[in-house]
């Protein structure tokens, strides 16, 4: 939360009413129930602030797929970051 936090406020300092989407994806057996409880401020140790309290014309969503398929539009992503995928790789990247 704090790294997307950090990266909302560096693309609002070049861009004030920049839009925002900010995509979870993770395979479709993992429970995003507090994601989303976390997100909408229900969750007793989640962050604070929030940063859909911090900033306006930010959406969040969660997309249910495996790390192979793609999970949004062509062209939609400006910025992908992975945070636990290594285990998934069959051989060292080059």
């Amino acid at each position: 939360m704090f790294l997307v936090r950090d990266l909302i406020k560096a693309i609002r300092a070049k861009k004030d009413d920049q839009e925002i989407t900010v995509v979870y994806e993770d395979q479709p057996t993992n429970d995003f129930k507090p994601l989303f409880l976390m997100m909408q401020g229900m969750m007793a140790d989640g962050p604070e602030p929030r940063f859909l309290d911090e900033f306006s014309g930010v959406y969040v969503l969660a997309s249910g797929f495996s790390f192979y398929q793609q999970c949004a539009a062509s062209g939609s992503v400006h910025f992908g970051y992975s945070s636990t995928a290594m285990h998934w790789l069959r051989t060292t990247p080059g």
